[in-house]
């Protein structure tokens, strides 16, 4: 949810929508504690709009529909009209890096409560 946000936000669930193809896939991570889940790396080519062949790969985990794909699957995509190398792909996003983000923000939110409220309870003023 938080990805589909950030997507409507930075104006990239509006980019044009293609088909991209699987080149290769290599399992990158085996799901170790400290790995997080199991991750795959995919490469993949897609055609934009002016009919150009682009490249890109991108690192899924098992928690996403793209986990399993191999060699010659396809899968959706978005890319920049104005950049055409520049790609998203919403089906990408899992529930584990959507945790992991709203950690981080979580996390920082309170580091800064934390440290205003320090510089206030010692009358210390931004000047």
């Amino acid at each position: 949810m938080i990805e589909y946000t950030l997507a409507d936000w930075t104006g990239k669930s509006r980019w044009l929508e293609t088909e991209a193809t699987v080149y290769s896939s290599e399992q990158i991570a085996d799901g170790k504690f400290d790995d997080g889940p199991p991750s795959t790396r995919l490469v993949f080519y897609y055609r934009d709009h002016a009919e150009s062949l682009q490249s890109g790969d991108i690192v899924v985990d098992s928690l996403t529909p793209l986990y399993r794909l191999r060699a010659k699957e396809t899968f959706q995509i978005r890319f920049n009209p104005r950049k055409p190398s520049q790609f998203y792909c919403s089906e990408a996003a899992s529930p584990f890096s959507q945790f992991r983000l709203a950690f981080w923000v979580g996390f920082a939110t309170v580091t800064v409560i934390l440290i205003l409220r320090f510089l206030q309870s010692h009358h210390l003023r931004w000047s």
